[in-house]
């Protein structure tokens, strides 16, 4: 996906807010200060990212994401095309409403079901907090976070 910013895009939006709707109900919301779609399939977004998916409370906030999808041209990426990869940059937080996951740099992979990076994490709970400083691996398909060791940590209100 690198050498996107040196191509002209085909669309720029600026202060945007994109929303996805199923059945007449909004699914999920997407805001930021600029988006800059590329033919055929990739979107370049920048400037306080924030997405959210109403259904099972997800989020996820960056200054910059790359996202390619497996789309052939801008009019699918805009009818819900299927997500190859993503890129977030700096400032990266993704999460639920029972956790949150932070780092400078993380990848998705479509094919492989995977949020992953090399970069320190740190995951945070009502109840606990762990600090990776060789990055995570999440498995979106059976849900798995695996944080490579040696890993420091909380837990709070564990009684042995």
């Amino acid at each position: 996906m690198g050498g996107v910013s040196q191509r002209e895009p085909r669309l720029v939006a600026e202060d945007f807010t994109f929303y996805s709707y199923y059945n007449h109900q909004i699914v999920t919301t997407a805001s930021g200060r600029r988006a800059r779609f590329f033919e055929p399939n990739i979107i370049e977004l920048d400037g306080n990212l924030n997405a959210y998916r109403y259904e099972d409370k997800n989020y996820a906030m960056a200054e910059s994401v790359l996202i390619e999808y497996t789309s052939q041209g801008l009019y699918q990426i805009l009818e819900n095309q299927q997500l190859r990869s993503a890129e977030l940059r700096n400032k990266v937080k993704i999460g639920t409403d029972r956790r949150e996951l932070s780092t400078e740099f993380a990848r998705y992979s479509h094919g492989s079901n995977k949020l992953y990076t090399d970069f320190s994490v740190e995951v945070r709970t009502p109840n606990s907090w762990m600090d990776s400083k060789k990055g995570f691996e999440y498995n979106t398909k059976t849900r798995i976070l695996s944080l490579p060791g040696p890993v420091d940590g909380m837990f709070y209100g564990v009684r042995y």
